[in-house]
């Protein structure tokens, strides 16, 4: 049995939604660096603290749970939702570059989101390089929990009528 270090003293705020589950709770500050820095950069795997968390689609599962921590893994998050002034602003800075609105829509896994990708110079065709994820700003997901959502999220992008691009992907929404 191992003793998990306690939760760390700075943190930011954060939702994460994965195929199975919305967790809500804290990453430590260090985590956070890396965690909100989505395109181009590496997600590994990362812990949330006073985790809560709601099952989505299917599960079996109690409709909420609370722990002292949860292990999210690299491969499973489908949106990073930074929550608080800390965690928003430390995500707004973490990806200035980012800063023209597109109108698009984007599909990962069972999730439909509706909103606006951010970009360096309003073109989506960005993306093809990035494998990590993208960033969006006012968006409202919606679960297609008919659909059997795959083990991994992969992503596809489109605007403008123009066609999908296809990636692995995790959306951080600011």
């Amino acid at each position: 049995m191992f003793q998990l270090a306690p939760a760390p003293k700075t943190h930011r705020a954060v939702e994460v939604l994965t195929v199975d589950y919305l967790n809500a709770g804290a990453v430590g500050a260090d985590d956070g660096k890396f965690l909100f820095q989505v395109v181009g950069g590496v997600l590994g795997d990362f812990l949330i603290f006073s985790a809560h968390l709601q099952p989505r689609g299917d599960l079996a599962a109690p409709t909420d749970l609370a722990a002292p921590w949860a292990l999210v893994y690299a491969d499973s998050p489908v949106a990073l939702i930074p929550r608080g002034q800390a965690s928003l602003g430390y995500a707004l800075k973490a990806n200035s570059g980012w800063r023209h609105a597109v109108p698009a829509e984007v599909y990962v896994g069972r999730y439909r989101f509706s909103g606006s990708v951010l970009s360096p110079d309003k073109q989506l065709r960005v993306f093809s390089g990035h494998t990590i994820g993208f960033v969006a700003q006012q968006v409202q997901i919606n679960s297609a929990a008919a659909r059997r959502a795959p083990e991994r999220p992969t992503g596809a992008l489109r605007a403008g009528g123009g066609p999908a691009q296809t990636f692995r992907a995790a959306a951080l929404i600011i």
